[in-house]
């Protein structure tokens, strides 16, 4: 067996396989119409062709090969006519040529009945390189010239076609038209044998046929050609690469067979056998390789994209902010998808409609600027269908019997130049929908992108209801931070009121003696000494009242942690003094500047001073002691507040930082949460270690190269922390 008529069978095998699975596939997966059925027959008829010609090279006697010769040109003689009514359905063209279809039929059913005389094929003949092929008589040349006019009349109308339409029709005829130049050319070459003119490009030539049905295979899985869904990932191609692996394997394999062994069939039979096992041990490997090799070359631009999707469809539920989140999803879709607009329409309990909340490219849409409220035709129809709603199939499908429904909704996507609508449904609700426009490409979107954007639209639902339900959380946060806040100002008023009122009974003490003792030059500068300092405190107090009362976002400052200690404490100074209790510090180092929010970090202190100094209220005729400490650990700077109170029950301290848990009688248990909070949206850990009958230290952990979060944040678990020891603590 020589290597020019291994060539040409392996072709004729090809092509044989590949156009019979492809119009078994389009027969299966189509609609019964018209024009996918001639489609189909014109396949077929490929199929016929190409398995009787190898034939040819197989079979001997010589009117065995005459009788193929001439049931193989049967099928020659009809697939122009069969692709030529292809066209002109496919291009809605039919009625208008109709006379020229029956006249094309006509004449090809004439050269089919003149087949059996030999005016037409007289015998066949041995080639050297592929042993047999028939011979030409003289009505050989009119039938030659006919199928060459009739091809040249199919490839004039697709490019017309081409020219005249736009969008999806527009590329579907595009592949076509350079699909069928390449799968004729390629057919046509065989007549060069007929003719005994075999050119430089034979036998390979014919291999351009399973790259025709290549082609095809290609447009029905990415622009849907005569509507096909192809649900089977990329299935003909795929099919087709890898038969086409295993046909050059095993070829190669019966090459060097017959090359090693020419006179020994046993050998060739044991290295078939031994080639089935290999070929069979690389399936595995195999279709891994070709899988990945079909989707970065044949698909390499959307590969890119469907990968970079997916890696944010991923990422997107670690985002906690919405309109961060729904900014990012149109951002990366119009970015690597190179689409002309990309918006997002969210659930809005307020108005009960679908608002947009992020748009992006050519036509943006502002936000909040365009409703859909349940009366929309738009919203009807994905609520009823739950699926992807693609314009350009709703037209054909809308051609197939008029649908009021289908109208109004097209009217609507084309106001806004809308190509695709994708539904974001989470438990049976619909919480929102992506709207795309056309690619700047010009392609069409492939039933691969459709299934990646729903796959996107189910992790884009979760990650959206879970930064609703964080905005939710954070809002009733800062409500709870807020009433906290202001109930430490509630245990604050009555010492504040006594500081106020030792400054004010000076000050009305003064003011009645100033009548008599006005021209008293000594009284007078006693006067304004001690009323304008007096003053001068209430206003301190009013003023630390007023700023930690305002509720304020995170507001980083370097700041000497010790000065926040110490002004916290100067502002409980009556609470302490009435409590009778003594503070102890113990600093160091001397300077701890980090970056934190002053204001915040008032908070954290005053809640654990004040639940220091409440712990301590029954120690009658005890010491009553308040420790506050500092010290480098780690990398890291702790500050340890500690009491001699009555401590915390073992069972209870795991349970101290969590919302709502106090021991108190009074109080809503939020303090200490909100300290946690604090001290974490610093990157920084408290932790608290307590004994009955011996007070309670909690110990906070600041990195001393602090980058804290931007914004508070409720932990939904923490981790208990050993707290450091207390006991080089000095006064």
């Amino acid at each position: 067996m020589n290597c020019y008529l291994l060539a040409y069978r392996l072709s004729l095998y090809l092509t044989t396989f590949t156009t019979f699975v492809l119009g078994c596939f389009i027969l299966l997966k189509a609609q019964r119409n018209k024009t996918s059925l001639i489609y189909v027959a014109f396949l077929f008829s490929l199929a016929g062709w190409s398995l009787l010609q190898v034939s040819l090279s197989v079979v001997s006697g010589s009117e065995k090969l005459l009788l193929i010769s001439r049931l193989a040109h049967v099928f020659i003689i009809i697939l122009p006519c069969l692709f030529l009514h292809f066209t002109y359905l496919f291009l809605d063209i039919e009625k208008e040529n109709r006379k020229t279809l029956i006249l094309a039929y006509l004449i090809s059913l004439g050269f089919i009945a003149l087949l059996p005389f030999k005016a037409f094929i007289p015998g066949v003949r041995y080639l050297a390189n592929i042993k047999y092929f028939p011979t030409a008589g003289p009505i050989y040349h009119f039938h030659c010239a006919f199928f060459y006019m009739l091809v040249i009349l199919c490839i004039y109308e697709l490019h017309r076609g081409y020219r005249n339409s736009k969008g999806l029709r527009a590329t579907q005829l595009k592949y076509m038209f350079w699909s069928a130049i390449i799968g004729f050319s390629a057919g046509s070459s065989s007549y060069l044998y007929v003719y005994n003119k075999p050119m430089f490009f034979n036998p390979y030539a014919t291999f351009g046929v399973p790259l025709y049905v290549l082609t095809i295979a290609y447009i029905i899985y990415k622009h849907r050609f005569m509507d096909i869904s192809l649900v089977l990932k990329k299935t003909v191609i795929y099919g087709i690469i890898y038969s086409l692996s295993l046909a050059v394997f095993g070829s190669i394999v019966m090459l060097l067979g017959q090359l090693a062994m020419p006179a020994v069939n046993q050998g060739l039979i044991g290295l078939s056998m031994l080639a089935v096992f290999v070929i069979v041990s690389m399936v595995k490997p195999l279709d891994k390789f070709l899988s990945t090799l079909t989707d970065k070359f044949l698909f390499r631009e959307r590969y890119e994209y469907h990968k970079t999707l997916r890696e944010a469809s991923q990422g997107m539920i670690r985002i906690r902010e919405l309109d961060k989140l729904l900014n990012l999803i149109v951002t990366i879709i119009t970015k690597h998808v190179r689409v002309k607009q990309a918006a997002i329409f969210i659930y809005e309990k307020e108005t009960n409609a679908y608002v947009v909340k992020a748009s992006r490219g050519r036509l943006k849409i502002p936000k909040n600027y365009l409703k859909v409220t349940r009366h929309n035709p738009l919203l009807k129809y994905l609520l009823k269908t739950k699926d992807s709603i693609v314009c350009e199939e709703l037209k054909l499908i809308l051609k197939q019997g008029p649908s009021i429904a289908l109208k109004e909704v097209i009217e609507k996507l084309d106001n806004i130049e809308v190509s695709i609508c994708v539904p974001s449904f989470l438990k049976g609700k619909l919480i929102g929908f992506l709207l795309l426009g056309e690619k700047l490409s010009g392609e069409m979107y492939s039933q691969e992108d459709l299934s990646l954007f729903n796959t996107l639209s189910i992790q884009a639902g979760l990650a959206i209801e879970n930064a609703q339900a964080y905005e939710e959380l954070s809002r009733t946060k800062d409500r709870l931070f807020e009433a906290e806040k202001f109930a430490s100002i509630g245990r604050l008023a009555g010492g504040i009121a006594h500081e106020i009122k030792n400054p004010l009974a000076s000050i009305k003490t003064f003011t009645a003696y100033l009548n008599r003792k006005f021209d008293n030059p000594e009284f007078r500068s006693k006067f304004q000494r001690i009323v304008g300092s007096e003053v001068d405190r209430i206003n301190h107090i009013v003023e630390q009242l007023v700023t930690y009362a305002h509720p304020k976002s995170l507001q980083l400052e370097k700041t000497d942690i010790h000065k926040i200690i110490e002004e916290t404490l100067s502002l409980l100074e009556n609470e302490l003094k009435k409590a009778k209790v003594e503070v102890k510090t113990n600093y160091y180092p001397k300077n701890a500047m980090l970056s934190v929010d002053p204001e915040q970090f008032k908070q954290v202190f005053l809640n654990l001073f004040l639940n220091s100094i409440q712990a301590m209220e029954h120690n009658n005729g005890e010491l009553k002691e308040l420790k506050v400490s500092t010290y480098r650990q780690n990398g890291c700077l702790k500050v340890v507040v500690s009491d001699s109170g009555e401590g915390i029950h073992p069972e209870k301290v795991p349970l101290v930082f969590d919302p709502f848990f106090t021991t108190k009688e009074s109080g809503c248990g939020l303090g200490l949460s909100i300290v946690k909070s604090i001290v974490e949206s610093h990157r920084g850990k408290i932790s608290v270690k307590s004994e009955l009958s011996h007070g309670a230290a909690f110990c906070i952990s600041l990195p001393l190269k602090n980058s804290p979060e931007r914004k508070l944040l409720l932990r939904d678990s923490y981790r208990m922390l050993a707290p450091a020891k207390t006991g080089n603590t000095r006064i």
